[in-house]
């Protein structure tokens, strides 16, 4: 159904050339992939983490394909598009990269088994693959010069670095002060960090829609 509705929007996107159309072809064909995502886990047996991880690693998936859509059509009628398309598909992968980052852990934290590999491997394998994520919003948003993709990279940078804190560092009375210190450290060099990539690589560049 989403797919039909989905080619009918091409087709008149094709036609007119107007980016509400592509809007709508673009919402209606993620609709279809989320259905078919969620039509083809109903068919296997997961259980409650197996089933949300999938989910979550679509979703991610489907943040990547904004961005190279958005990437796609710069240049074109769809300009006014891409900052939308970059700033959504950013949201997608940075929240739920760490919803699956944080379901993990959470999973295997509560395996008994403390010999299994999977254990130590498994929640670390998903740890590195946020900060790939966030390695990539960095430098795709000098190669784009998009701040649509910097903010959300800064601001799920401090999250990210939150969650390692809250999840490596044992908490006591006197490790907080200690802990602030290096939360505000952290925001401060994030916030130079973007400072500097949105003045010296995006500021003047990037084509406000």
């Amino acid at each position: 159904m989403f797919l039909l509705i989905s080619v009918f929007f091409l087709l008149l996107c094709i036609y007119h050339k107007h980016e509400l159309l592509t809007f709508f072809t673009i919402l209606s064909g993620a609709s279809s992939y989320i259905f078919a995502v969620l039509s083809v886990l109903k068919t296997l047996e997961n259980d409650f983490y197996l089933h949300n991880e999938r989910i979550g690693n679509s979703v991610v998936l489907l943040g990547f394909i904004f961005i190279m859509i958005g990437f796609l059509i710069r240049n074109t009628f769809n300009e006014k598009m891409r900052v939308l398309l970059y700033f959504i598909g950013s949201f997608f992968i940075f929240y739920f990269g760490f919803f699956n980052m944080t379901l993990i852990s959470d999973q295997y934290n509560s395996i008994v088994n403390i010999m299994n590999l999977l254990v130590i491997f498994m929640p670390n394998l998903y740890i590195i693959a946020y900060f790939i994520y966030l390695i990539l919003g960095f430098l795709g948003s000098i190669f784009l010069k998009s701040t649509a993709i910097l903010i959300p990279t800064a601001v799920a940078s401090f999250f990210y670095i939150s969650y390692l804190i809250n999840r490596f560092i044992n908490f006591d009375s006197k490790s907080w002060t200690i802990i602030i210190i290096l939360l505000g450290c952290f925001i401060i060099g994030i916030g130079f960090l973007s400072y500097f990539i949105n003045k010296k690589y995006i500021q003047k560049k990037e084509v406000v829609p």
